[in-house]
C-alpha cells in the first residue's frame, strides 16, 4: 500500500477514470488518498457525457451542485428538459445517456382532435400531459431521434411506454406492427397485441374468419411482448439498434394499426424511452437454452397436433407463439401456455363434451359463433334434464400445479327455467370429488338478496372475452410419472325434469296472438312463450335467407323480436321487392314493386315516366303519360310463398288528377298458375267519382263504348273495383290463387285494356302485392 500512496495523485485519477462509476465510488471507500482523487471533477468530468453543459441548460429546473461528481448522481435521477417535453438521464453504472420523449414529442395520426384523443394529466406519469385513445380506425404513432445526441459505441433499445385503460376496446383483436429504422439500414419489423401481460384474453375471440384475414395482412416480423415496468407503466420494444456515434443519423421508430379498420380505444401513451442493451444479457434471454426450459416437456407433441402449422425462428418466438393459444386436435381444443409461469391451460371444445341429447335436434342447436375460437357451439333449445359432461387426464397438465376447472357459456336474451333450478357442479380425481351447487343464471334470482349475499356457492362471472364462466371445481395435479389419473367433470341438474317442455309442445299448436296471451297466465308459461324454439315454428321455415335478402340488416334480440319486426314490410332484392309477415295468419306476404313488372312500352319515357312517388316504399314507381295498349304483367314462383295457403294478388295504383280514359272500358285481370286461371275485369276509377260526368261520356261516346265493351271477354269473370288502402294506395284485385307447397309453379298475373285502342293516362302504378286470403 505504500507504494500506492507514492503514486502521483493524476496518475491514480487516471487509473480511476479507467473504471466505472460504482468502481470510482467503491474505490473511494479504500482509503483517503483514493477518496480524495475519486472525488475529483477530473474523475467524474470523464464519466459524463462530453455535452453535459448544453444538457443542463435545457433542464427546466436549473441544476444546482457542489462539484462534478454531484452533478453526475443529479443526472442519474433524470432532469426534464426542452421545455417538459423530454426526460433526460445517465445509467448509474455505464454514464451512458437515456432519454425519454413525451407524447407531446411524437407524431400521432389524428393527435390534435378531440374525438379522437384526450390529452390530461395523471399523477404516476412525469411529464404533464399524456395522450388517451378515445376511439380510432386507424392508430399510428411515430417518433424520431438523432443518433447524435445519444451516447457513441452503444447498443440502445426503444419502448414505448402505455398504459391500458379498463375500458379499452379492440387493441388486440388483431396484433400492432412495429418497426424501428436508423438512417439508410433496413428497416426491422416486429408486431405486438396491445394487451396487459396478466390479460387472459385470447386473440381469435373477434370475427374469427375476420381477424384471420386480416391478421395475413401483417407484417409480422418478431413477435413482442409487452412488459411490466417497475414505475407501473407497461413497454413494449420497438427495436433495438446500434450507435456507432460515426454520424448524425435519423432513427424513425413506429407503432402502427391499420390493416383492420375497426374501432379500438383505451391505450394511454407517455411517451417513448431510450436506454441501454446490455449485449450479454439479451444474448442469454433470448438463448434457446433458457426459453426451453419454459417451454413444456412435450412442446413437440402440442405443435403436432396444432390445426395450422407453427412457424418460428426460435424458443422464444415459440413460447410467445403459444402464450397467444392455438386451435389443437382437429380444431376441438385450445391449449395456450400461461404467460408468467409458463404452464399449460386447455379448454375442451363443445363437440368434445358429453351432452345428454346432444345429438336430437329438438333439444340441442350446433352452430357458429363469430365470437367463439371453435368452429361449432351448442345452444340449448329446450330440455327437461340437463347434463354435461368431460374427462380428461392428469398427463395432458402440468405438473405440481392446481388447477382450477371452469364452464364456460353465455346466456341468451330468451333463457328460461336455468335460474329455478340449482345444478350440481363436481371435479373426481382419483378418490377425491370436489363437488359444489351452483346456478346458471341468477340474474332474477339474486335480485330479493342483500347487497353482497347470493343463494349459491358458485354464480357465473362475466370474462374479459365476453364470455361467462362458473367454477365446477380444483384439483392438484402432482404429476406423478407412473400414475396417468383420470379427471372427471360433471355438471347436472340437482332435481326432477321441468313441464316447461311440455308447455312450448302445447303452445306451439296455438298462433302468436294466442301465445302472447297466454304469456300472461303465469311466470312459467310466460318463460315458455317467450322461448325461441316456439317463435322460430311461427317464422316461415326459410326466415334466415330471406334475412340476407334484406337491404338493411335488421338487428334482433329473440325470434319473438324478429317476428314482430317483420309486420312491417321491409325492402329484399336490391329494393325491387318488400317481404313482411301477415298479422293475423302468419304466412308471408311480397310486394313486387313496378320495376319487377313488365309493363308494354315503359321503357318509352313519351308514354310512361319513372320517378320518387310519394309515400311509396320503393325508391321509384312509374306513371302512365299517354298509351292506347294497357298491359301489366307480373311473376312470382310459388316456392317463395307459403305453404298450403290460399293468396290473393293485388295491383296497388293511384289516379293522378289528369287521369283520362282509363274508365271507357272495363280492364281485364287475371291471375294464372298452372291449369287453373282466374279472371275479372275492373272499371279504373274511383267508386265516388262523378255519376254525371260518366253519364255525360256515356252519351256522347254511347255506340262507340257499347261496340268496344262488347269485346271484353267477361266469361267466368266478376267485376272488380278500386279498394281505397290504409297507406293512401289503391288496389285492385287481380285474382285469387291456392299454393300448395309442393308443385313448384309460376304464378302469372296481369292487368290489361287493348281492346279499345284509345288514348288512356294518368295511371300511377307501384307494384302487384301477394298477401294470404283472410278466411272467416
Amino acid at each position: 500500500m505504500e507504494h500506492l500512496y507514492d503514486l502521483p495523485e493524476d496518475c491514480i485519477s487516471s487509473i480511476i477514470c479507467l473504471t466505472s462509476p460504482p468502481d470510482a465510488l467503491k474505490l473511494s471507500q479504500v482509503s483517503s488518498i483514493f477518496r480524495s482523487v475519486a472525488e475529483l471533477d477530473c474523475v467524474w468530468d470523464a464519466f459524463l457525457p462530453s455535452d453535459w453543459q448544453h444538457i443542463a441548460t435545457k433542464s427546466v429546473t436549473p441544476l444546482k451542485f457542489s462539484s462534478k461528481r454531484h452533478l453526475f448522481i443529479c443526472l442519474c435521477n433524470s432532469i426534464l428538459i426542452d421545455d417538459g417535453n423530454k426526460s433526460f438521464a445517465l445509467d448509474k453504472v455505464t454514464g451512458k445517456k437515456s432519454y425519454l420523449m413525451s407524447a407531446k414529442e411524437l407524431s400521432i395520426l389524428y393527435g390534435d382532435e378531440l374525438t379522437h384523443w384526450n390529452w390530461k394529466a395523471i399523477p404516476e406519469s412525469r411529464f404533464a400531459e399524456v395522450a388517451e385513445l378515445k376511439t380510432i380506425c386507424r392508430l399510428e404513432i411515430e417518433g424520431k431521434m438523432k443518433t447524435g445526441d445519444l451516447s457513441p459505441n452503444t447498443t440502445y433499445g426503444a419502448y414505448l411506454l402505455m398504459k391500458i385503460s379498463d375500458r379499452s376496446f379492440g387493441l388486440d383483436s388483431i396484433p400492432s406492427e412495429v418497426s424501428i429504422i436508423v438512417g439508410d439500414q433496413e428497416p426491422v419489423n416486429s408486431s405486438v397485441y396491445l394487451r396487459h401481460p396478466r390479460s387472459k384474453k385470447l386473440e381469435s375471440l373477434f370475427y374469427r374468419n375476420r381477424v384471420e384475414t386480416l391478421k395475413a395482412r401483417v407484417n409480422k416480423g418478431e413477435e413482442k411482448m409487452v412488459g411490466e415496468r417497475e414505475d407501473g407503466w407497461l413497454e413494449i420494444e420497438l427495436g433495438e439498434f446500434f450507435n456507432g456515434g460515426y454520424g448524425d443519423e435519423e432513427i424513425i421508430m413506429k407503432l402502427m394499426e391499420v390493416k383492420g379498420c375497426h374501432i379500438k380505444g383505451g391505450l394511454i401513451i407517455e411517451g417513448i424511452h431510450f436506454s441501454l442493451v446490455s449485449s450479454f444479457l439479451r444474448l442469454v434471454a433470448a438463448s434457446d437454452f433458457v426459453w426451453q426450459t419454459l417451454l413444456p416437456s412435450d412442446y413437440n407433441k402440442i405443435i403436432d397436433k396444432s390445426v395450422i402449422p407453427l412457424n418460428y425462428s426460435s424458443k422464444k418466438e415459440l413460447f410467445i407463439r403459444l402464450c397467444n393459444s392455438i386451435l389443437i386436435d382437429g380444431g376441438k381444443k385450445s391449449f395456450a401456455l400461461e404467460k408468467s409461469s409458463g404452464k399449460k391451460s386447455f379448454i375442451i371444445s363443445a363437440g368434445e363434451l358429453s351432452l345428454l341429447y346432444g345429438e336430437e335436434p329438438d333439444h340441442w342447436t350446433w352452430k357458429s359463433l363469430p365470437e367463439s375460437r371453435f368452429s361449432k357451439v351448442a345452444e340449448l333449445k329446450v330440455i327437461c334434464k340437463l347434463e354435461v359432461k368431460a374427462k380428461l387426464m392428469t398427463s395432458m397438465l402440468s405438473a405440481n400445479t392446481n388447477y382450477g376447472i371452469y364452464f364456460i357459456m353465455k346466456i341468451t336474451d330468451r333463457a328460461f327455467g336455468l335460474s329455478s333450478v340449482p345444478v350440481e357442479t363436481s371435479v373426481e380425481i382419483g378418490n377425491q370429488k370436489d363437488v359444489h351447487t351452483a346456478t346458471l343464471d341468477h340474474r332474477k334470482d339474486e335480485k330479493d338478496l342483500p347487497e353482497g349475499k347470493q343463494r349459491y356457492e358458485r354464480v357465473p362471472y362475466k370474462r374479459e372475452d365476453g364470455w361467462m364462466e362458473i367454477e365446477l371445481g380444483e384439483f392438484l395435479n402432482s404429476g406423478d410419472d407412473d400414475e396417468d389419473e383420470e379427471v372427471t367433470v360433471s355438471l347436472k341438474e340437482v332435481k326432477g325434469c321441468h313441464v316447461k317442455n311440455c308447455i312450448v309442445q302445447i303452445l306451439l299448436f296455438t298462433s302468436p296472438h294466442d301465445a302472447s296471451q297466454l304469456s300472461l297466465v303465469s311466470t312459467m308459461v310466460r318463460d315458455a312463450a317467450l322461448s325461441d324454439l316456439l317463435w322460430e315454428k311461427f317464422l316461415p321455415f326459410d326466415y334466415r335467407e330471406i334475412i340476407e335478402r334484406f337491404v338493411l340488416p335488421i338487428a334482433f334480440s329473440s325470434k319473438k323480436d324478429l317476428f314482430l319486426k317483420l309486420f312491417k314490410p321491409l325492402l329484399i332484392d336490391g329494393g325491387s321487392k318488400s317481404f313482411s309477415i301477415d298479422r293475423r295468419t302468419s304466412k308471408k306476404c311480397y310486394m313486387l314493386s313496378a320495376r319487377e313488372l313488365s309493363i308494354t312500352w315503359s321503357t318509352n319515357p313519351l308514354y310512361w315516366c319513372w320517378k320518387p312517388l310519394l309515400h311509396s316504399r320503393f325508391p321509384e314507381g312509374v306513371e302512365l303519360i299517354m298509351v292506347c295498349w294497357l298491359e301489366i304483367k307480373g311473376k312470382i314462383n310459388t316456392r317463395m310463398l307459403s305453404p298450403r295457403t290460399t293468396y290473393g294478388a293485388y295491383l296497388i295504383v293511384n289516379l293522378a288528377g289528369r287521369a283520362f280514359g282509363l274508365d271507357s272500358l272495363p280492364s281485364e285481370v287475371s291471375v294464372k298458375v298452372g291449369d287453373h286461371e282466374s279472371k275479372g275485369i275492373v272499371y279504373l276509377r274511383h267508386n265516388n267519382d262523378n255519376k254525371r260526368k260518366q253519364e255525360f261520356e256515356m252519351v256522347i261516346m254511347r255506340h262507340r263504348v257499347e261496340t268496344l265493351r262488347s269485346r271484353v271477354d267477361r266469361s267466368g269473370g266478376q267485376e272488380h273495383v278500386l279498394c281505397e288502402r290504409d297507406d293512401g294506395w289503391l288496389e285492385i284485385k287481380l285474382g285469387e290463387f291456392y299454393c300448395d307447397g309442393v308443385n313448384d309453379q309460376q304464378v302469372t298475373m296481369c292487368l290489361r285494356e287493348i281492346k279499345g285502342e284509345h288514348l288512356k293516362g294518368g295511371l300511377i302504378i307501384e307494384g302487384i302485392e301477394l298477401r294470404p286470403k283472410l278466411i272467416y
